[in-house]
């Protein structure tokens, strides 16, 4: 259990700097386009289903200017 758990742990730590990096590499612009998708496919795209979640995050209507 102890080795799942260090696996899962250092798994988090590299997502982490993946994304650091992704972002780091951008404009403010861009990093907030990446966030959106990123946002859309976690909500979204997983057997995440929270009603209530959903329906806000579908409301939410704030664009993105440069």
């Amino acid at each position: 259990m102890e080795e799942m758990m260090a696996v899962f742990l250092d798994a988090s730590r590299f997502r982490r700097s993946v994304i650091t990096e992704i972002v780091g590499a951008t404009n403010v612009y861009q990093g907030a386009l990446f966030f959106e998708a990123l946002s859309q496919f976690l909500v979204l795209g997983s057997d995440f289903r929270d009603p209530i979640l959903l329906g806000e995050f579908q409301r939410c209507n704030m664009p993105i200017f440069r």
